[in-house]
């Protein structure tokens, strides 16, 4: 759980990161990021759904 919750971390911060990069605009690059940062926060919260019952 607490690796699921640093990959959701790292890959806001990489998000960020590319968006400032690139004044906002958003690419590919970002969409595919977000995309994927999208399905691990579905995960993380369907873990904890689960541990609280």
């Amino acid at each position: 759980m607490t690796i699921l919750r640093e990959k959701i971390e790292n890959l806001r911060k990489i998000m960020d990161k590319k968006l400032e990069e690139k004044n906002f605009l958003v690419d590919d690059e970002v969409v595919r990021i977000s995309q994927k940062l999208d399905k691990l926060i579905v995960l993380y919260e369907l873990l904890l759904k689960g541990k609280r019952g």
